[in-house]
């Protein structure tokens, strides 16, 4: 583990977000670029409307029945399901208030919620919300900082890498979607060593698989850089996961990107041999 989240990795992870953020005579990449910019637009659009919505309903009732564990956890995951996350966790809040004895929410319902409040980047809420976590003792896992990662991910490098820090020190066990997670984030910066030191700490814990890959390559993909989706696609080959339906569909998407007719139709070719161009993701074959 020391050797993927070493000092060296974290001042290179730091330097890349600083050149990131800095760089602006950089030329932005084409088209993946657009549609990740329509996305945020549409992000700040529903943040706006949930926070109209929240200060409408301001005062939020007890579930029918009244302010019991079960029936308020309930509400809460159907808000969540409804994609209205602000409800939830007024409802949360209207729990603790109103009880006099508390019986803790589960850490299951907290995720829900903190699922939910990252998914439309409210952080200012999701601090309160790991506030109230710490208050009333609920036990953070796993999960929890899944979510926490892909939402400072998004936001703030630096925060990421202290919730890494965070979990080594109070024991939490990284699971497969906590490796993904910062695959992802850090492929996006196109960090490659801190990918390849985070995939080498992954495979002396978690099965290292084609999903693992297709990940780091669609990541790399949506910023419109090419050339180093085309070394992790090596990469996954050279691992021995490069004929899977994750990586080939990855590939196929990369290269009809590129342009290059010969490898794309290689490609084609190997999910038809191998009998798995029906599990590969359907933006995959449109690409094609």
């Amino acid at each position: 583990r020391a050797r993927a989240y070493s000092t060296a990795s974290e001042m290179q992870m730091k330097e890349a977000a600083e050149s990131e953020a800095a760089d602006t005579t950089k030329d932005p990449p084409s088209g993946p670029k657009e549609l990740s910019f329509v996305h945020q637009l549409s992000l700040v659009e529903e943040k706006r409307r949930l926070r109209q919505r929240a200060r409408r309903d301001h005062n939020v009732q007890p579930p029918e029945g009244g302010w019991i564990k079960e029936r308020v956890a309930a509400e809460i995951a159907k808000n969540i399901e409804k994609r209205d996350p602000l409800t939830a966790l007024g409802l949360c809040k209207g729990y603790y208030q109103n009880m006099r004895k508390v019986d803790n929410l589960s850490t299951e319902t907290f995720n829900l919620l903190l699922k939910g409040l990252a998914e439309y980047r409210l952080s200012d809420d999701v601090r309160e919300l790991m506030a109230d976590m710490d208050k009333h003792g609920v036990h953070k896992d796993t999960e929890t900082y899944n979510h926490l990662l892909d939402l400072y991910g998004h936001l703030d490098l630096r925060q990421m890498i202290g919730l890494v820090h965070e979990m080594q020190e109070h024991g939490v066990v990284s699971n497969r979607a906590t490796f993904h997670t910062l695959i992802y984030h850090l492929a996006q910066l196109s960090n490659l060593e801190a990918v390849n030191n985070t995939i080498q700490t992954m495979s002396e814990e978690v099965e290292v698989d084609g999903s693992t890959y297709s990940i780091y390559l669609n990541a790399l993909i949506e910023q419109g850089r090419y050339i180093e989706a085309e070394m992790a696609f090596n990469d996954a080959i050279h691992a021995d996961v490069g004929d899977s339906a994750d990586v080939l569909g990855a590939a196929l998407r990369l290269y009809s990107h590129t342009g290059d007719q010969e490898r794309l139709d290689k490609v084609f070719q190997a999910l038809v041999v191998t009998q798995t161009l029906s599990e590969i993701p359907v933006v995959c074959l449109d690409a094609y």
